[in-house]
């Protein structure tokens, strides 16, 4: 087998302050066997016109317009315009190292692997924070079976929920869609796609830039949020039946976002779709009670949340202060 084709698919959103900086990176590239796949998914400011300028330099842009359909469908259009042996994936607003797919492809092609990560940096406007606390020191590659990889998933911790940044053998996955019309797309489609990996590659090395925007979709709370939930639960379902070894850690996370959506939606009863969305939670968490029960009994955190609401305050503040030490140990950079 010659060198592999990789079809880089950026989904495009009235992003014209960034889309600049995400193109670049990708047209600079050490890896040169690369489709560049670019959905304009309906932008009403510059970013069409963006776009257009870079496919009239760069005639290897394959580009594709349609009316604001969000991420999901646009993601699933570049998936359908992709002819390369691997897929990779990358939010129009952020941007990549120089040498990623070059290091992802060898790993893989090196390991058999039908997916391979690297690490991520969260860009801010002043610094860039990588979260290296679950690497060990001097071991900057690991290889995962299935089961190793979705119990990293869900417990949230080498692999993170995201389809960006990681690169994916195109046959294992092809078919697979992520559900039109949701928010929080990941949660409902990246468990399944790991599902179908028999390996999965990790490279210690940061070499993804998520840049952290206070006016993002995902970083305004709204009712959408509860596409969190419903993510989480097929996911609940997806996990019971099919590794159940991770069930409790999959029913903890489940519960922990009702619990930070009933918290967050209080403020915003009020509004009507919020209101339909908290009905809607609750009622979720009544018909989960019982499993509730059975799977989360030996957390703490659970437990005191059920006998006293001071305890369970007391507990979340003990929490964030063990989180904030924890932060400690991220790597800052400023720039």
């Amino acid at each position: 087998m010659g060198n592999p084709l990789v079809s880089v698919i950026i989904p495009a959103y009235n992003v014209e302050c960034y889309i600049r900086q995400c193109l670049d990176s990708v047209m600079s590239q050490s890896y040169p066997h690369t489709e560049i796949i670019v959905i304009d998914d309906g932008s009403t400011d510059k970013t069409s016109d963006i776009i257009q300028e870079y496919q009239g330099r760069y005639p290897e842009i394959k580009t594709y317009k349609q009316s604001n359909s969000r991420l999901s469908e646009a993601r699933n259009q570049g998936m359908r315009m992709a002819t390369g042996d691997y897929l990779f994936f990358i939010d129009s607003d952020d941007w990549i190292a120089t040498e990623i797919i070059e290091l992802l492809v060898t790993s893989a092609r090196q390991y058999d692997c039908e997916m391979v990560q690297g690490d991520f940096y969260y860009a801010y406007a002043d610094r860039l924070m990588w979260d290296c606390r679950e690497h060990k020191r001097h071991n900057h590659h690991k290889i995962l079976n299935t089961s190793e990889a979705m119990g990293q998933l869900v417990r949230q911790q080498k692999i993170k929920n995201f389809a960006w940044g990681k690169l994916w053998r195109r046959q294992k996955i092809e078919g697979l869609l992520f559900p039109k019309g949701k928010r929080f797309e990941d949660s409902f489609w990246t468990h399944q796609a790991i599902a179908r990996c028999r390996t999965v590659g990790l490279l210690h090395t940061p070499l993804y830039y998520y840049r952290q925007r206070s006016d993002s979709i995902s970083g305004k709370f709204s009712s959408s949020h509860f596409d969190l939930i419903e993510g989480n639960l097929l996911r609940y379902e997806f996990i019971k039946n099919n590794f159940p070894e991770y069930t409790q850690d999959m029913a903890y996370s489940l519960w922990k976002s009702i619990e930070a959506f009933t918290e967050n939606a209080k403020p915003y009863a009020a509004n009507s779709l919020m209101a339909e969305a908290i009905n809607r939670c609750n009622q979720l968490e009544q018909s989960l009670a019982q499993e509730f029960e059975t799977q989360l009994r030996e957390r703490i955190e659970y437990r005191l949340k059920r006998k006293s609401k001071w305890l369970a305050w007391s507990y979340d503040l003990y929490l964030r202060a063990v989180e904030r030490w924890r932060a400690r140990k991220m790597k800052v950079y400023r720039i």
